[in-house]
C-alpha cells in the first residue's frame, strides 16, 4: 500500500537547493611562499579545485576565492573566473564567506 507521507521528519524540508542559493563559499590560500624566510611556512595544496567550484556553482553556491589561493597548485585566478567564482583579497572573503574552506585553520 503506497502513500505520500514523508518517511522522516526531514522529507518535508525545503529543498538544499534553497539553501545553496544562499549561501557563500570562501576558499583561503594557504600562506606558501617558495622565498619565505621561515621554513614550512604554509602550504603549496589549495582546499577547491576549479572543477570543484564549477560543480558547487551549478548547484548554486557563490564561491569566493582569495586572489593567488592557487598558484602554487597550478591554478591560476583566471582558471577560477572562467569557472564563475569571484577574487577577492583574503579579508573579503573571510568577512563575505559563510563556509571557508583552507586546509589549515585560518
Amino acid at each position: 500500500m503506497a502513500t505520500s507521507a514523508p518517511l522522516l521528519k526531514n522529507d518535508a524540508l525545503p529543498a538544499a537547493a534553497a539553501v545553496a542559493a544562499t549561501t557563500e563559499l570562501g576558499v583561503l590560500s594557504e600562506g606558501y611562499a617558495p622565498d619565505s624566510k621561515v621554513p614550512g611556512t604554509g602550504d603549496q595544496r589549495v582546499s577547491m579545485v576549479p572543477d570543484v567550484a564549477e560543480q558547487l556553482i551549478k548547484e548554486g553556491y557563490s564561491i569566493n576565492v582569495e586572489r593567488g589561493a592557487g598558484i602554487y597548485s597550478g591554478f591560476a585566478d583566471d582558471a577560477y573566473e572562467k569557472k564563475g567564482c569571484k577574487l577577492m583579497s583574503r579579508s573579503e572573503v573571510i568577512r563575505k564567506g559563510q563556509v571557508l574552506f583552507a586546509l589549515e585553520p585560518p
